[in-house]
């Protein structure tokens, strides 16, 4: 179980699941830095973001720092993983390399990100503060398409984005509307294989 804290010295801690105990701890190396985003396990690495949009490679075993590298994305809302890349989102979104940290690719966001950061497979869909949601190409950063989405979920190659009026339920690959739901200010709440509730 990996977990981090704001308050504990901006540590990355990792808790044996059989009994609770630390298995290690982490320090970030900036003192003004704290964990913001994260974490993310891929190939036996625990990837967290911090404030200022530098992601953090660690040893999923010992804890130790196998890279760090900044997006220029600022303050992170979220990060993801996908085949070979992390990618993170804040004023902007930016991907590193999973095996180096090296720079892959920037996406400008109009007014930045919000919460919500998904992928499927080598797409990223980025909700943003303009209440648009991008889906790019996970390996280099260009709009497949976008949508109106104030707030999204994604649950089995659909995504639910919700707006100040309704949810529209899109098809992940092309961003096409499957259907439309009128309702004030929704949040979905669960997807289950024959329910999306809401509130």
């Amino acid at each position: 179980i990996f977990t981090w804290s704001w308050s504990e010295n901006s540590n990355v801690i990792a808790l044996r699941a059989s009994n609770g105990t630390t298995s290690w701890r982490s320090r970030f190396a900036l003192s003004t830095a704290y964990a913001s985003s994260g974490p993310a396990l891929a190939n036996n690495l625990v990837y967290v973001a911090d404030e200022n949009g530098d992601v953090y490679a660690l040893s999923a075993l010992k804890g130790t720092k196998i890279w760090r590298s900044g997006t220029g994305a600022g303050t992170p809302s979220g990060l993801v993983v996908v085949p070979d890349y992390i990618c993170v989102a804040g004023t902007n979104v930016g991907a590193l390399r999973l095996d180096d940290g090296a720079s892959a690719w920037s996406f400008p966001v109009d007014q930045g990100t919000v919460s919500g950061l998904a992928a499927a497979d080598s797409t990223v869909f980025v909700p943003a503060r303009n209440g648009k949601v991008y889906a790019l190409h996970a390996s280099n950063g260009r709009e497949i398409w976008s949508s109106d989405a104030d707030r999204i979920t994604f649950v089995g190659g659909i995504l639910y984005a919700a707006t100040g009026e309704r949810i529209t339920a899109l098809r992940a690959a092309d961003g096409k509307p499957i259907w439309t739901f009128p309702y004030s200010d929704p949040y979905v709440q669960l997807v289950t294989e024959i329910a999306v509730y809401v509130s």
